[in-house]
C-alpha cells in the first residue's frame, strides 16, 4: 500500500540539467530532515510511516519542525512531476522485462510501468544524494521489477491443480485434521501427489510458520492475523539485508540467497551467515508482532 496514492495518469516530461540538480538537492535535504524526525518519533528512520501519517493526518503534524514541514509540502506538490520526469528511465527496463523468457508469468507492460512509477515515488523519500538520482532510481526500479515478476511467477506457478488441492486441504484442516494428515488423506484417496506439485502445495499453505493454527480458524481471522504480521514487519527496524531476506521469505523465494553480495566485503554472503541474519530478523519481528497482537486483542 502506497499511502492510498496512485500514479495512473502521468505524462512523461523532460527536465533540464539545472532542474534535475535542484530537485536532487531538495530531495536529499528532505531525506536528512525526515530521517531525523522519524527516528525521534518511532525510534528508527521509518520515513515511509512519517510520510503516510502526514498524508492522512495532515502536514501540520510537522508543525514543530518548520523546515521539515516546508520540505514535506514541497515533496507532496512535486511528486507527480518527479515521477513524470524519471518514468522514461523505466521504459527500456519494462520492455526488457515484458519480453523476457523468464517472465513466463506474463506480467503486463502496464503493470510493470505502474510498479516503476510507485518505485520512483518511494525512491524520492529515500534518496540521500550519494549518487545521481537517475542512477539510484534505475537500480531501484530494476530490483522492484525483479521482485514483481518473481512474485507473480510464484502466484501463477501454483496453477489450477494446486488451487484445487489447497481447497481440499483447507476443508480437511477445518474439519479437525492437521496439515500433514489432510495431505496424506488426499494422497490415499486421490492418488500420489507428484513431488513438484506437493512442494508448490506446501508453499501455498505455508505463508506463516504457524499456518496450521491460522487455517484452523475462519478466513477473516486468518486474514486479520496475516495483516498484523505484515504490519509488524513494516514497523520493525530492520537492516537492508534483514528486510530483503524477510521479503524473500514471504515470497517463498529460496533461490534469492544464492547470489547476495556483502557490500562491505564485495563477496557473496555465506548461507550460514544469511541464516544467522534471518534468525535475528525473525526475532525482531516476532517481538513487534506480539506487542501489536496484544494491543489488537
Amino acid at each position: 500500500m502506497h499511502d492510498y496514492y496512485e500514479f495512473i495518469d502521468y505524462n512523461p516530461i523532460i527536465l533540464k540539467n539545472k532542474e534535475k540538480i535542484e530537485i536532487e538537492q531538495m530531495m536529499s535535504k528532505a531525506y536528512r530532515h525526515f530521517s531525523v524526525i522519524a527516528t525521534e518519533k518511532y525510534g528508527f528512520s521509518n520515513i515511509k510511516k512519517l510520510r503516510k501519517e502526514c498524508r492522512i493526518v495532515g502536514i501540520d503534524l510537522l508543525a514543530p519542525y518548520p523546515e521539515a514541514k516546508e520540505m514535506m509540502n514541497w515533496m507532496f506538490e512535486n511528486e507527480k512531476r518527479i515521477v513524470s520526469a524519471y518514468i522514461v528511465i523505466a521504459r527500456k527496463l519494462c520492455i526488457s522485462f515484458s519480453k523476457s523468457k523468464e517472465n513466463y508469468s506474463s506480467v503486463s507492460f502496464s503493470d510493470l510501468v505502474q510498479e516503476s512509477a510507485m518505485t520512483i515515488y518511494d525512491a524520492m523519500y529515500q534518496y540521500n544524494g550519494s549518487a545521481n538520482f537517475s542512477t539510484y532510481v534505475w537500480h531501484s526500479i530494476k530490483h522492484s521489477l525483479i521482485n514483481l515478476t518473481r512474485k507473480n511467477q510464484r502466484e501463477n506457478g501454483f496453477g489450477t491443480s494446486v488451487l484445487i488441492l489447497r481447497k481440499k486441504v483447507r476443508k480437511l484442516i477445518k474439519d479437525g485434521m492437521t496439515k500433514k494428515q489432510a495431505i496424506r488423506h488426499i494422497q490415499d484417496n486421490d492418488g500420489r501427489i507428484e513431488p513438484a506439485l506437493l512442494e508448490r502445495l506446501i508453499a501455498s499453505l505455508s505463508f506463516f510458520q504457524d499456518v496450521e493454527d491460522l487455517e484452523l480458524v475462519s478466513d477473516n481471522v486468518a486474514s486479520s492475523k496475516s495483516n498484523l504480521m505484515l504490519h509488524a514487519i513494516e514497523c520493525t527496524p530492520l537492516s537492508a539485508i534483514e528486510r530483503d531476506l524477510m521479503d524473500a521469505y514471504l515470497r517463498r523465494d529460496n533461490s534469492y540467497r544464492n547470489n547476495l553480495i556483502n557490500p562491505k566485503t564485495g563477496k557473496i554472503w555465506t548461507k550460514q551467515r544469511l541464516s544467522q541474519i534471518f534468525t535475528v530478523a525473525c526475532e525482531k519481528v516476532t517481538k513487534v508482532f506480539k506487542i501489536q497482537e496484544k494491543m489488537a486483542a
